[in-house]
């Protein structure tokens, strides 16, 4: 039989993970839920559930409300459920099957009685497995002895390098991702970790899944992790450039760089250690953490010069930290005087450059090396291109259409703070769906990508435009770096205006208000 995909409904956490590794020893996963009722239908509605395992005392807790919504959501009839029942009283089967319920299994059970319950609900439990040949090994089918197996000249089966294991695990979970099976996906690529630790991509992916089944704890914890594990393999760029996307929908993101530059100088490891603090001061300098550090490496080592410019730093943003002030004076033999702060002019601000997520890029072993990790590409300042009148809207609706996840979520991400003013934000995965959508809920505002399966940008536009004569629908389009725009096209569909993928999120933001007339 085939894996199966269990919705475990157990409380107990310690009884979780138990259930959770018979199933895995007969081959079948699990999705964990404790009885969350609010989370029980996002779960039926967007993971692949085979068969649903539940504990009676869930079940007929109360006035068996998570019973009934189970019932609801087509389990039991459409689903197959196995009640997992105490083993006394012995009458719980009796009030089991009054309520409906027909399949059961007893507690205690091994993974032997586990996976018979679930082969008896199953459509394809009686399929028939071949059998065995009955046909007499012959002595030439293989050596007789360990001697005779080492004198033969048979090659020895080829053990798949931990490489090849890590790297067909996570393309198993990208699949499983890219088919919104998020509990899946999770549980390959961190099985892929298991293997490879430090795998980037997979770290990437596990915060993708956490952020398709809307656990944004997680979502953030593993981002996290991905910075990190760049941070191991001597990543410094890339794991700088992807903070920076972090920090801008994670804006109290901890600082990383300092905690593991922290762990390298406790180590010995000084000059790996001075490397990912100077990029932690250049992330975060307002941090006096940093400076402060590194200035102590300095004077350790006698570059007492260097470590007078870093304290110096901190005590010209706050003259009264102490740390910096008795440094300052071990340093130089005086006190620290700010008398020309005043005549220090402010510097301009200059342009930041802002990174955004790629897509999960297949990793690749070269040299027994570590994968090559989906790159961060550069995302180029948006001009602002809208000029047009300012609307004033109440309750507006958005509309985010694009076939890829990640560019959804950076849409989405960016543009989240405008819900808390009355903003309805929607999403569409494809041209067909976000016709259907504009033309159901009749957004207000649309960015609407160009390349998509099934119907494309142009041919939506035309549709809202022309044929459902929405001409209130204000639509910008969005086209890839590199993809030369056709303006007649555009303009014949009805675009309002154009946008070139990747775009800075604060000047998505700074867009959408000014269409929609938000302050």
């Amino acid at each position: 039989m085939q894996a199966k995909q269990v919705l475990l409904i157990e409380k107990d956490r310690i009884q979780q993970k138990v259930i959770a590794n018979l199933l895995s020893v007969v081959g079948h996963d699990a999705v964990i839920l404790n009885g969350d009722r609010d989370r029980l239908h996002g779960i039926i509605a967007h993971e692949r559930i085979d068969v649903v395992l539940a504990d009676w005392d869930l079940l007929s807790d109360g006035e068996q409300a998570l019973l009934h919504d189970l019932k609801g959501l087509g389990v039991s009839s459409r689903i197959p459920l196995v009640t997992m029942l105490p083993e006394r009283p012995s009458n719980e089967v009796d009030n089991a099957r009054e309520v409906g319920l027909e399949h059961f299994v007893k507690r205690p059970f091994g993974s032997e009685a586990l996976d018979e319950a679930i082969r008896t609900v199953l459509p394809d439990s009686n399929d028939e497995t071949p059998e065995p040949s009955q046909e007499p090994l012959r002595n030439t089918d293989y050596p007789k002895s360990m001697q005779e197996f080492l004198r033969s000249k048979a090659p020895l089966p080829q053990k798949r390098s931990a490489d090849q294991m890590a790297r067909s695990l996570f393309l198993e979970g990208k699949a499983a991702l890219e088919a919104k099976s998020y509990a899946r996906a999770a549980s390959q690529f961190t099985a892929a970790i298991k293997v490879r630790p430090l795998f980037p991509d997979a770290f990437k992916g596990l915060a993708m899944a956490a952020q398709g089944a809307r656990d944004m704890n997680r979502f953030r914890q593993y981002l996290l992790k991905t910075v990190e594990a760049h941070l191991r393999l001597r990543q410094l760029d890339k794991a700088s450039a992807f903070f920076q996307v972090i920090r801008r929908h994670y804006p109290a993101a901890p600082n990383i760089f300092k905690i593991y530059g922290d762990a390298l100088l406790r180590s010995g490891k000084v000059e790996d250690a001075v490397a990912v603090y100077q990029t932690a001061e250049t992330l975060f300098p307002a941090d006096p953490d940093v400076p402060l550090a590194l200035a102590m490496i300095y004077q350790q080592s006698g570059r007492n010069e260097e470590a007078v410019e870093h304290v110096t730093r901190v005590l010209e943003q706050d003259a009264a930290d102490p740390r910096a002030g008795e440094m300052y004076m071990t340093l130089t033999g005086r006190q620290w005087r700010n008398a020309s702060i005043d005549d220090i002019m402010d510097e301009a601000d200059e342009d930041v450059e802002v990174v955004g997520f790629d897509s999960l890029d297949q990793p690749s072993v070269q040299d027994g090396a570590v994968f090559e990790e989906a790159e961060v590409v550069e995302i180029a300042m948006l001009e602002d291109t809208y000029s047009g009148p300012v609307r004033t809207l109440a309750n507006p609706t958005l509309l985010i259409v694009d076939d890829e996840p990640h560019i959804r979520m950076l849409l989405e991400e960016a543009l989240e703070e405008l819900e808390d003013e009355g903003v309805r934000i929607l999403m569409a995965e494809d041209g067909a769906q976000g016709l259907e959508t504009i033309s159901r809920e009749k957004p207000d505002l649309v960015f609407l990508d160009v390349m998509m399966p099934k119907m494309n940008g142009f041919d939506v536009c035309t549709a809202v435009k022309k044929q459902l004569a929405l001409d209130n629908v204000f639509i910008v389009m969005l086209t890839a770096k590199g993809q030369e725009f056709d303006k007649v096209k555009g303009r014949e569909s009805g675009t309002d205006i154009y946008m070139t993928k990747p775009f800075s999120p604060m000047d998505v933001l700074s867009l959408a208000r000014k269409i929609l007339g938000l302050n």
